[in-house]
């Protein structure tokens, strides 16, 4: 009897490995973008802190101006951020789309290799079956 080989395997394989390759795609994009995001928070936090040290006590004109010019520095910085932000996150979706597509080609072929592997377990059955059969029949005859 002869041992079950799917025609496809080595395909099956490389888009395995095409899937493990985008998965890993999204999983850089991803990093980046929780990179990008705690920056934000980040600047966000220290800019509101800022703004929250104005009410701790009395300060000197010197240390408004600083304030002052740190809270306008902020703003271009934080349009910077949410403008890659938006585009990590435009990416991220777009490799999504691509993990997606390769999963579907994954599971594609699996589902043939699975509807095959059944037809020939099938056809082998019922050559075991005949073969009992045919043991069966001889030793009778020999009675």
């Amino acid at each position: 009897m002869k041992r079950f080989q799917f025609r496809l395997e080595s395909v099956l394989h490389w888009r395995e490995i095409e899937l493990e390759r985008e998965r890993d795609n999204l999983g850089r994009l991803l990093a980046e973008e929780r990179r990008l995001a705690e920056a934000l928070a980040e600047l966000r936090g220290t800019r509101q802190a800022a703004r929250d040290n104005l009410q701790r006590g009395p300060f000197e004109g010197a240390d408004l101006r600083a304030l002052a010019a740190y809270l306008l520095a902020c703003e271009p910085r934080e349009q910077i951020l949410l403008q890659q932000l938006a585009a990590q996150s435009r990416s991220v979706a777009e490799q999504r789309v691509k993990v997606l597509e390769a999963d579907r080609r994954v599971r594609l072929l699996e589902k043939l290799k699975a509807r095959q592997l059944a037809s020939w377990t099938q056809a082998m059955d019922r050559q075991l079956d005949a073969i009992a059969q045919d043991t069966w029949t001889a030793t009778r005859q020999l009675r």
